[in-house]
């Protein structure tokens, strides 16, 4: 890469909360070592990796360098980041954020969207990643 840094993590799930306008939920933990990154970003993307990405997940999971994780990716106009090779990847800005107990529920309104291929979605379930 050029040099330029995108922050990651790998996260569980996130969540539809409103077809109009478009918004997404996703919660973070107040221990979290990456809170300080994305508590206070105003944009981010969230991307929907393929089964063949476990290695990325695993490795985002672990750290939040993108370029070291190995990962190739796009910035958007609004500063979210797109993963290449994600089967789903949504351009987000937060509208709200919201106390929840030991997290914090961000929500975000979907300003941009694409679905570049088709592949099994990764996901995790019972300690174990699978695909559908």
């Amino acid at each position: 890469m050029d040099g330029r840094r995108a922050r990651a993590m790998t996260v569980n799930s996130f969540s539809s909360v409103s077809l109009e306008p478009a918004l997404v939920l996703w919660s973070l933990g107040r221990d979290s070592a990456r809170y300080a990154l994305f508590r206070h970003a105003p944009t981010f993307g969230i991307n929907v990796l393929a089964f063949d990405q476990v290695e990325l997940s695993t490795r985002c999971a672990r750290q939040d360098d993108l370029n070291g994780a190995g990962a190739q990716w796009t910035e958007r106009e609004s500063g979210a980041v797109f993963v290449e090779g994600a089967i789903a990847r949504f351009d987000c800005r937060v509208t709200a954020v919201h106390e929840a107990g030991d997290h914090e529920i961000i929500v975000a309104q979907v300003l941009d969207f694409d679905t570049p291929r088709e592949a099994p979605a990764l996901v995790f379930n019972r300690s174990a990643y699978g695909q559908i």
